[in-house]
């Protein structure tokens, strides 16, 4: 099964990652520090640390980025964690 990166009902700026049941990660919106671009803050949760140089957690102008480096850290976190992303067959 895929990575599952879908709003929060009470915060649709936010995601929630899912793996199956599992919630792995997550992606909030903060608001500029400066200037008028929000931030995201992306997070793989829940997970035991990777390998040292793999990302649990980054910041990034756009939802889009913050999604695929949340995406992208998750693989390599599987491919460590010598997991893969089967998909389920019924």
């Amino acid at each position: 099964m895929a990575l599952l990166l879908r709003p929060i009902a009470t915060s649709p700026d936010d995601r929630q990652a899912t793996h199956g049941e599992w919630q792995v990660g997550q992606i909030e919106k903060r608001p500029p520090l400066t200037g008028t671009q929000p931030r995201y803050i992306w997070a793989l949760n829940g997970v035991p640390a990777g390998p040292k140089g793999i990302r649990l957690t980054g910041v990034t102008g756009t939802i889009d980025e913050a999604e695929a480096e949340l995406k992208k850290s998750w693989e390599e976190w599987l491919a460590w964690a010598n997991l893969s992303d089967v998909k389920e067959r019924f």
